[in-house]
């Protein structure tokens, strides 16, 4: 980043040219003053009247890149605000701007049946998927605004989950379901532990099966494979076996079409 010369901030930053240097000077003068006539030396104020408030405009859906939208504040300054990083704590104090800049944007009000519980099937399939491609629990938790251990709890468990918590987490899929995020240690170990866990990538899902439950799910696949011929069920268990296949029709259709092999085989 080029340096502005003759600001505090470049002296700080190592240069020593005159004008530099007179910076620096008139602004420890300007301090001095400020703090000898008991008047504030900073404009920074306490940041969590301003947490607070964006804790609640996450609460209402808006979302981290919301926020930085609607507040005109940068993301990482919107991230530091809400949550530690890199080992250090979030911000204590920021600018007396930015703290009226997220201030001033509005909570939206949530539809009444948004706090309803739903099934958190769907929630936990475009969860997992969106971990098979590097994307982590604990980034798509700070997306939405959610403690990361509370989605950790909706992905790997039966429980309902919050039908606001199940649309935010609807609209990041939609977003990021045929991207990937660029090669770090927390995409590789989020790809690692999803794979260990058999979690499948979005192109496993159909639109229309993706937020069925599970006995709905199975249901519905036992309807499809039923409807298959030889052939069909033939070609789906040659895509699991030598294609790797899992997603949940061709697994449905490889078990059906093994289980008559087995079948043939004790009635010869």
């Amino acid at each position: 980043m080029a340096r502005t010369h003759g600001t505090p901030s470049c002296y700080k930053g190592g240069c020593r040219r005159p004008e530099c240097i007179e910076a620096q000077r008139q602004s420890v003068d300007h301090y001095r003053r400020q703090r000898a006539y008991g008047r504030p030396t900073t404009d920074l104020v306490d940041a969590d009247p301003a947490r607070a408030h964006a804790r609640a405009l996450l609460d209402a859906g808006l979302g981290l890149a919301g926020i930085s939208e609607a507040s005109g504040v940068s993301y990482m300054a919107v991230n530091r605000l809400l949550y530690s990083m890199n080992g250090y704590p979030p911000s204590r104090r920021i600018s007396q701007q930015r703290a009226q800049s997220i201030l001033s944007v509005p909570v939206p009000t949530a539809p009444p049946d948004t706090l309803s519980r739903i099934d958190a099937s769907g929630t936990r399939r475009r969860c997992q998927a969106l971990a098979v491609l590097g994307w982590s629990i604990v980034w798509q938790a700070r997306q939405i605004g959610m403690v990361p251990g509370d989605l950790h709890g909706a992905v790997r468990g039966d429980s309902g989950v919050a039908a606001r918590t199940a649309a935010k987490i609807q609209r990041l899929y939609d977003q990021y379901w045929n991207r990937t995020p660029p090669a770090s240690v927390s995409s590789t170990l989020a790809r690692r532990a999803a794979e260990q866990r058999g979690w499948l990538p979005p192109l496993a899902w159909d639109d229309d099966l993706i937020d069925l439950s599970e006995a709905d799910l199975a249901a519905e696949l036992s309807r499809r494979v039923d409807a298959m011929d030889d052939e069909e069920l033939r070609r789906c268990s040659t895509a699991y076996k030598a294609e790797g296949d899992r997603s949940p029709l061709i697994s449905a259709a490889a078990r059906e079409w093994r289980r008559r092999l087995e079948s043939d085989r004790a009635a010869a």
